[in-house]
């Protein structure tokens, strides 16, 4: 029964992927090598998931299906580089893959022409064609060249969150997110994966509950298959290019003087408290530059070294002060957290609540009690 459940999930999250992969190579921006490498990683996923139901159902009735089922198995060596060089032209808007990058490819055309080179050499006789510890080693070969590029792809998300705040003051809408869905949905795969082989290796799961994790895994599969897809076609600036400069500001080269610092500094915080422009949820470094006529390398100078901050946090902190005083002050306890977070600048409840709680130490429920209760004495 668990079987046939898991070759309708798994048939079902193909049609999906296959679906939202045609989808992206049909929009305006398909040229670009992001988009590229997320639709080559979405097909290789799909192809994977295909040879799972082909050794599944009809790996008794032909030995070519078996060997075409492993063969097209050998294409999960393509997730970790696929995702790998995804996140990497992300973080850095690459538009041209380096030729060095080809070395990638080596698990995956290694692993191919052992296959055929075996198939060759001798001729499979029924499924079991791969068993014992040949079945152990390629399968830990997989998993750990998974993990490896798996470590290297969070590696690159962590320093593309970390650069657009430099930026942007709103972060919700960017491919950030985006970049955290196809982390986190494949981390979680990998995770189950991983203990499901360890698990089968040392005879510590029985047939059972091997099933339950092969669902569990395919599952995962097609959440992530529709997150992408729901997201993809209700989101579309997802795959907008941000403007970010990748460049990191060599501020020891600066010609900002210690003066000048000061002045754009005192010019900066008139301009936030006269002019509010933390207001507008999506404000951006260099919307702020063009209108206080300072270029945007000193203000990001100016926030990092004087401040101590990222540009997302330094608007953070005007959007938590406009907050804070309607959350303190009576004539406006008609209004609900989520009025007041819209009227500061955020668009996010939680990014509203975390911020808050980051710069107060409390919640923006337990600041607005503090604050009536005193009112009241």
């Amino acid at each position: 029964m668990l079987h046939k459940i898991n070759d309708i999930i798994g048939i079902v999250t193909v049609l999906l992927i296959l679906i939202f992969s045609f989808f992206l190579i049909s929009i305006q921006e398909r040229k670009r090598l992001d988009i590229k490498l997320l639709f080559y990683f979405l097909l290789v996923n799909a192809v994977y998931i295909i040879a799972y139901l082909l050794f599944s159902i009809v790996r008794r009735e032909s030995i070519l299906i078996v060997l075409l089922s492993y063969a097209l198995n050998s294409t999960g060596f393509l997730f970790g580089p696929l995702l790998y060089l995804y996140s990497k032209t992300v973080t850095y808007n690459i538009s041209k893959l380096n030729k060095r990058e080809v070395y990638n490819l080596i698990p995956f055309l290694t692993v191919m022409v052992y296959i055929f080179t075996k198939a060759a050499i001798f001729p499979m006789q029924n499924e079991n064609w791969m068993v014992g510890l040949e079945a152990f080693i390629y399968r830990l070969i997989f998993n750990l060249t998974v993990l490896i590029y798996l470590v290297l792809a969070i590696n690159e998300f962590l320093k593309y969150r970390g650069k657009i705040r430099n930026f942007y003051s709103s972060i919700e809408k960017l491919r950030y997110s985006w970049l955290a869905i196809v982390l986190v949905g494949f981390l979680s795969m990998w995770v189950i994966d991983f203990f499901h082989f360890l698990g089968g290796e040392f005879f510590v799961i029985g047939p059972k509950l091997s099933s339950s994790l092969v669902m569990l895994s395919l599952f995962i599969n097609l959440v992530f298959a529709i997150l992408i897809y729901y997201k993809g076609l209700k989101h579309p600036q997802l795959f907008h290019p941000i403007e970010i400069n990748d460049k990191k500001p060599k501020y020891e080269k600066s010609t900002l003087t210690d003066y000048q610092a000061d002045l754009f500094l005192n010019q900066l915080k008139d301009f936030m408290l006269k002019e509010k422009p933390y207001l507008k949820p999506d404000i951006t470094i260099s919307e702020i530059s063009e209108r206080v006529q300072i270029p945007s390398r000193f203000i990001s100078q100016i926030i990092n070294n004087s401040l101590k901050q990222n540009f997302y946090e330094f608007i953070s902190y005007y959007r938590i002060e406009e907050s804070k005083k309607y959350l303190s002050d009576p004539q406006f306890t008609g209004k609900t957290i989520l009025e007041i977070l819209y009227e500061s600048g955020f668009n996010s409840k939680s990014a509203f609540n975390k911020d808050f709680k980051d710069q107060t130490g409390i919640t923006p429920t337990q600041f607005r009690r503090r604050y009536l209760s005193t009112s009241k004495e």
